[in-house]
């Protein structure tokens, strides 16, 4: 008897292993409703912007692509830039005051930036990465789009940048600067 019973469980099991992999790419069967759906087809991966397409994309680099548009910041009106000139060189010259050593903190940069005027709210810095500290937030202006500062601070340089949001809504990039 217990004889029988293995065998009938290795039967099981080898009919559970040889159904594996046998649904076609090109459908999706429910279990409930024994339906068939196409699936989209398979796109190539593309160097280039794709354009719209019902086909599912397969690829790092266009996987990448799609991931980096969520870091391109709003464009800013030139008049905006001048205006914010000011602004932008007194927190520069705030980060270059800071030590060597305060230079790899991200709580020394955050200090220094909130006292050259950027506002709290939204204020990141983060690292040291590679001995730099990169940093984000808005400088005090009641505009449209906003006006972001952002970059990093290594123990030799301070690199401050000025442009609008990011199209996730923040001035700081998901990935580093």
């Amino acid at each position: 008897m217990r004889g029988y019973a293995s065998a009938a469980c290795a039967v099981a099991v080898l009919a559970l292993v040889s159904a594996c992999g046998s649904v076609h790419a090109g459908t999706v069967t429910s279990s409930a409703s024994q339906t068939s759906k196409a699936l989209p087809p398979i796109c190539p991966q593309a160097a280039a912007a794709v354009p719209a397409s019902p086909c599912v994309t397969v690829g790092v680099q266009q996987d990448q692509q799609s991931n980096e548009m969520y870091n391109v910041r709003a464009p800013m009106p030139s008049r905006l830039a001048a205006e914010a000139r000011p602004e932008t060189q007194r927190i520069r010259q705030a980060l270059e005051r800071l030590t060597r050593a305060q230079r790899q903190s991200p709580a020394a940069v955050l200090a220094a930036l909130r006292g050259a005027g950027m506002l709290s709210s939204g204020l990141v810095a983060y690292g040291p990465w590679d001995h730099e500290v990169t940093f984000g937030g808005y400088e005090p202006f009641n505009t449209k789009p906003a006006v972001c500062a952002f970059g990093d601070v290594t123990p030799t340089a301070v690199v401050v940048n000025i442009g609008g949001n990011t199209w996730e809504g923040s001035c700081y990039t998901s990935g580093g600067q």
